[in-house]
């Protein structure tokens, strides 16, 4: 169980997954003028004072502002995987899931956003940064549960993805 390599068929890497708060955290910043160089910069640990066009979403929902980045999306998987992030149902999981068909990392961040949202019970996997954003928000979510049933779950598991990764 590794990172995904970058392959042609994926979103733009590396994506800020797990850098910000809240459902910014899992947002995918889709292609465009000023993306690539965007992703570097945030990867750098560098917020840019004016955000590319193509980074809207990801822009409003930074500034908490859940409302503008919903009016911000557009049609693209990217856009349709953001819109299960930023109001997750399960029509949006449904529409996502189909969107993601075929890049394995748009298909990790819609699990990751169906996990954390609770429209599955299922960790996503494949990708370490994006499991662990995953568990972390789900535990900061988990409201009135019993702290000793979230640990059994999150050792459930961790359990399960050592096995995965010694029948590799």
């Amino acid at each position: 169980m590794g990172l995904i390599a970058h392959r042609v068929d994926t979103v733009v890497r590396p994506q800020p997954l797990g850098l910000f708060d809240g459902p910014a955290g899992l947002l995918v910043v889709p292609a465009g003028d000023g993306a690539e160089a965007l992703v570097r910069d945030l990867a750098c640990g560098r917020i840019p004072q004016a955000w590319p066009e193509c980074a809207a979403v990801l822009a409003a929902a930074v500034a908490g502002d859940t409302s503008a980045a919903v009016a911000a999306l557009g049609d693209g998987p990217e856009d349709t995987v953001n819109r299960l992030v930023l109001a997750p149902t399960p029509a949006h999981l449904d529409l996502a899931r189909r969107a993601a068909a075929g890049d394995p990392v748009l298909a990790t961040v819609v699990a990751a956003a169906a996990y954390v949202s609770g429209l599955s019970d299922t960790a996503p996997v494949a990708d370490g940064l994006i499991v662990g954003s995953a568990l972390v928000r789900r535990i900061a979510e988990a409201g009135d549960k019993p702290r000793s049933q979230i640990l059994a779950e999150i050792g459930d598991y961790a359990a399960e993805l050592i096995s995965a990764a010694e029948g590799q």
